[in-house]
């Protein structure tokens, strides 16, 4: 207990978290590979709104409904 109040902030009724070296970088790096996974997430939503995008703009220009183009089979679609 005298080490817990000696080294305790007493913020959160005198709770220390004990870790070791290798705990804390990997803590560290799971953080930053989260928010490297969220980039690429976020990235990959553009691309897909993008494509959208495109589909309907080439569907107008061929004047053809987008549900028609993607049963076709030409646009990549299940």
């Amino acid at each position: 207990m005298r080490w817990v109040r000696q080294y305790g902030s007493g913020k959160y009724g005198k709770v220390i978290r004990v870790e070791r070296a290798d705990e804390v970088d990997e803590a560290s790096r799971l953080r930053k590979e989260l928010r490297r996974v969220k980039e690429v997430l976020a990235d990959t939503h553009v691309e897909l709104a993008l494509e959208k995008a495109f589909l309907e703009v080439a569907c107008e220009e061929l004047n053809q409904p987008m549900d028609v183009f993607k049963k076709s089979g030409l646009a990549g679609g299940a």
